[in-house]
């Protein structure tokens, strides 16, 4: 009996070759870390107009993102009694942080002008896992 540790994923292999060959192919996969980010709004008066008029067309597109757990949280950040949006936070999963703003930059939010990149915070997380009820 063999094991193959790669990526700290045990498993029992039949034969040193498929070891091998187990192991090399388990190996192609990416290690996705987890990444919470904060991204507030442009200050602009018409800033809030654009994130309504481009809202549908961003959750549409964001919509396979959370089906395939590349994004596993996300929210509106929320001002005052009226809760006027004034930002994104978000958690997802990447290999890098270079992919993360990547995927940023081509949401609707970022071509529509929504979002101030200067104020960009990302952190890498390590998520408490729940298990599933």
């Amino acid at each position: 009996m063999l094991f193959c540790l790669q990526r700290r994923v045990f498993f029992r292999a039949t034969s040193e070759s498929n070891m091998r060959l187990n192991c090399r192919l388990y190996t192609t996969l990416p290690v996705l870390k987890s990444f919470h980010i904060k991204l507030l709004d442009n200050k602009d008066p018409d800033c809030l107009s654009r994130r309504i008029a481009a809202r549908k067309v961003h959750l549409e597109r964001i919509q396979p993102l959370i089906t395939n757990k590349t994004i596993t949280f996300g929210a509106a950040i929320v001002k005052g009694v009226e809760q006027k949006m004034e930002g994104s936070i978000l958690v997802v999963q990447a290999e890098t942080e270079q992919a993360v703003i990547e995927l940023l930059k081509k949401d609707e939010y970022a071509k529509q002008n929504v979002w101030d990149f200067s104020t960009l915070e990302i952190q890498q997380v390590k998520p408490l896992p729940i298990p599933n009820n």
